[in-house]
């Protein structure tokens, strides 16, 4: 997945998430809010450390430039079908922006 990315954005600040945020609604107005902190990093440094980024991470990965040009969001959950969820099956989904 890496390599998917250009190198061209790795001087730039990226935000980058952990977990999944999940939404609440107060007031007729929506926030994301995430289980763990949004750290400010280097694009580069997210880009080549993605696999341990990962592996540290809650099945959640999104790395962001804070211009929202470039990124990747990847997201792992049980189960493909809703009636039919299986710990066993991981499903995946990816974006990829540049």
């Amino acid at each position: 997945m890496a390599a998917g990315l250009s190198q061209g954005y790795d001087q730039f600040d990226c935000y980058l998430l952990l977990s999944c945020p999940y939404q609440i609604e107060r007031q007729g107005d929506k926030f994301l809010i995430p289980e763990y902190p949004v750290f400010e990093v280097s694009f580069g440094w997210a880009r080549q450390r993605m696999k341990e980024l990962w592996d540290n991470g809650k099945h959640y990965l999104a790395i962001v430039e804070k211009d929202y040009r470039a990124g990747v969001v990847i997201d792992a959950y049980c189960g493909y079908v809703e009636h039919d969820l299986n710990p066993d099956e991981l499903a995946y989904k990816v974006a990829l922006w540049e």
